[in-house]
């Protein structure tokens, strides 16, 4: 310490201070100086270092925080406020020190001599598999003092974020909790009782639903207890982890311990469930199982896998915490190992995520923005308010449903560049910042991140990226390997460009690569030079590329190539206006190009009926929590003003007729369908589209390579039409996805 406040004492009397270096290493002290020779020991007690240094210095350069190789366990939070900031010409940037490898772990680390072969046959007896009897292995958790094990709790549709239990992991790669079957999924059996329906305020008496099964494996689970089933229980985008309450082997039904949202239903392909948390399924390399009354953790080592390091998750709360505080930097670290969020992010400036892998978190990697308390006990639906809390997801979803305009403190000009994100349990990255209610732009953003295998624990609430507030960004990312959608959306002015959107919606029905939907003032996105490919499958009927649902309106889709996308409608509306779909190639759907329903209105039903009155959730969006005929609003989206005004006949709302729609210099490439226009209000002015079959001169067709070539048909078929920049989309290499691309592998 006293070489530091020499040091701060020397500076004292200099005007001015440049580049600073202070140094941490597991094997440091944070009673030391922070020099290379004699570094700080933990974050935190670099921070605290800092934070005198900059008060005690006017400061004219960056402050680099040196990360010495080795893993760094955090026990709790590493918190950054106000007084940790940096400013517009010194920043404070924690990075790994040139070419080491460095990891934040929320894990405890469990010594490999602690892995044991298992000889009890009364263990071994249990297992169905009589491979696993030959290769299963114990750790006796009770000899590192491991106790909090957490919960297996309800999570899904309509219900908070919760973190996970206890995951296992060995050389940094997440093990499957035991579970049946591996592959693929059971089909839900004739429904006896649907059970509750929350959806439907059914809360009175509240009990969980009964099916038959077919599969005799089930009859294997009867006497054991802790079995949870994680499936689409009713309808396809609605997935939910339930626990059994009891296996009735006579009858062959089981009944669950809880309710799903729309109570249980059968008959759809996607109406699938599979069991999970049984140790008589260890069957695999790489499953496991704990023994909660023994503190015994079995498993079956992955095969021709060195056993180098055992973890197990143990941080429930945000790894690193940024509240109030600007201009500080993470670069090239390994965020790994969590039962929690990965880094929470509110209000201040200039926080920036460069470089980093972020892995194994339990919840999400990074969230901007508050999220909200659940205050009501049960399973809720769409119209729910909720209490905002700072460090939680919670309910943010229902409660942002329910307050759109609803200022969650994300800040400003934060941003997550060149980041490897994968194996998160509820979604990759939460980006928020600015006002809906203003419309000031937040200018945070999402550039050049990968992003996959989002949705290891349910796809509901877990899209690689959801986005609210406004003048946000998401460009050059790699998005791929759900079950369910990748970007959600809500707020205004939002940009999405070149980005490559992939194998998405592969296990779920009603869905799609990107999602905004019932609010009109939701508007002003742009959609542009974007790659979206292999989406959906053909035999899920109601997958959608871009999905425009009840009554979005007013986005622009300029520049982008589909190919293989979505059977409802690469571009699909439900009654939404103000959509200008320009200059995009179509290749090879499973559906329409482009489907508009003009939904109110097929039927004919007036707006009482509708109940688009005053106790609407269209009045309340539009009237209430905005003013659609005052500035903002008024001033920057005109043709929203009208929206709620009544036609001439008395009964019907403007807004519900879809108008001022636009598809034009469009080309679609060997596409069953064109366009679908479902309803007799739908509306679309069509320009000169170029309809092809066969190869309309991509460079290689049959090797994804859709750049057009200067002899392309195109050319002479649309005089307008401009060059998509094809090679743009997607990842670029710079100096942070080098070290990513090394990061990933240790």
């Amino acid at each position: 310490m006293k070489y530091l406040y020499l040091f701060l004492v020397i500076s004292v009397l200099t005007s001015k201070i440049f580049a600073v270096d202070f140094y941490i290493s597991p094997k440091g002290s944070d009673q030391n100086s922070g020099s290379i020779e004699k570094p700080f020991k933990t974050i935190s007690g670099a921070k605290e270092h800092v934070r005198i240094f900059l008060q005690n210095h006017d400061v004219n350069d960056d402050i680099n925080v040196w990360l010495r190789e080795g893993t760094y366990y955090l026990e709790k939070s590493v918190e950054f406020d106000n007084r940790d900031s940096g400013n517009e010409t010194a920043k404070v940037i924690y990075q790994s020190f040139s070419g080491e490898d460095v990891f934040l772990s929320g894990g405890k680390s469990v010594p490999v001599n602690l892995v044991e072969s298992v000889y009890d046959t009364r263990i071994l007896d249990r297992l169905l598999s009589d491979q696993a009897k030959k290769h299963l292995k114990q750790i006796d958790l009770k000899t590192i003092k491991i106790t909090d094990f957490g919960e297996h709790k309800q999570f899904g549709f309509g219900l908070p974020v919760v973190c996970t239990p206890l995951e296992f992991y060995i050389n940094n790669e997440k093990m499957d909790l035991a579970q049946y079957p591996n592959d693929g999924f059971v089909k839900i059996g004739q429904v006896i009782d649907h059970g509750s329906v929350p959806r439907r305020d059914d809360y009175e008496n509240i009990r969980g639903g009964t099916f038959e099964y077919s599969d005799f494996r089930h009859e294997k689970w009867q006497d054991i207890n802790n079995v949870w089933l994680k499936g689409t229980f009713n309808r396809g985008y609605a997935d939910d982890y339930i626990q059994i309450k009891s296996i009735d082997t006579l009858k062959k039904q089981i009944t669950l311990a809880s309710p799903h949202m729309y109570g249980l239903a059968s008959g759809k392909d996607f109406q699938q469930y599979k069991a999970i948390n049984i140790f008589e399924e260890i069957d695999t390399p790489g499953e496991w199982y704990l023994d909660r009354d023994k503190s015994i953790l079995y498993f079956w080592p992955p095969d021709n896998v060195t056993l180098e390091s055992i973890c197990v998750s143990m941080l429930k709360d945000p790894m690193v915490v940024f509240e109030n505080s600007s201009f500080i930097e993470f670069r090239n670290v390994v965020f790994q190992n969590t039962r929690g969020m990965g880094i929470y992010i509110e209000e201040g400036s200039n926080i920036l995520i460069r470089g980093c892998v972020l892995r194994n978190i339990g919840t999400v990697a990074v969230m901007m923005g508050q999220g909200a308390k659940q205050t009501f006990p049960h399973i809720t639906h769409d119209q729910y308010t909720g209490e905002p809390v700072s460090r939680e997801i919670g309910s943010l979803r229902p409660h942002l449903y329910d307050n759109s305009v609803w200022d969650r403190k994300a800040g400003h000009h934060h941003g997550v560049q060149s980041c490897e994100i994968y194996n998160t349990g509820i979604g990759g990255i939460i980006l928020s910042g600015g006002s809906k209610k203003t419309l000031t732009p937040g200018y945070c953003f999402v550039d050049n991140c990968k992003i996959y295998d989002f949705q290891t624990r349910v796809g509901t609430q877990g899209n690689a990226i959801a986005i609210d507030g406004c003048g946000n960004r998401i460009s050059h990312c790699e998005i791929f390997n759900s079950e369910q959608q990748a970007i959600l959306v809500y707020g205004n002015d939002h940009v999405f460009e070149y980005n490559n959107i992939h194998h998405i919606a592969l296990n779920t029905n009603d869905a799609s690569a990107w999602y905004t939907g019932r609010n009109p003032s939701d508007r002003g996105h742009i959609i542009r030079y974007n790659f979206f490919h292999h989406i959906g499958r053909p035999d899920r009927e109601l997958i959608m590329g871009i999905y425009f649902d009840d009554s979005a309106c007013g986005v622009d889709v300029i520049g982008n190539i589909f190919y293989k996308v979505a059977s409802y409608g690469t571009i699909y509306s439900n009654a939404g206006s103000d959509l200008k779909i320009r200059n995009n190639i179509f290749i090879e759907g499973y559906g329409p190009a482009l489907q508009l329903k003009s939904r109110w209105w097929d039927r004919l039903l007036t707006a009482r009926e509708n109940n688009l009155g005053e106790n609407s959730i269209f009045y309340k969006r539009l009237v209430k929590e905005i003013d659609l005929k005052s500035p903002p609003y008024s001033t920057h989206y005109p043709e929203l003003m009208n929206w709620m005004d009544i036609t001439d006949d008395g009964e019907n709302l403007y807004g519900m007729f879809p108008e001022r729609n636009e598809f034009s210099d469009n080309i679609i490439v060997n596409y069953p369908e064109t366009c679908r226009l479902t309803g007799i209000y739908s509306k679309f002015q069509f320009g000169n589209n170029c309809v092809i079959k066969g190869d309309p001169g991509f460079s290689d067709y049959g090797n994804m390579d859709f750049n057009l070539e200067d002899y392309s048909v195109v050319y002479r078929k649309l005089a307008n039409f401009k060059p998509v920049p094809f090679n743009e989309m997607g990842l670029y290499k710079d100096d942070f996805r080098n070290v990513v691309e090394r990061l990933i592998i240790k």
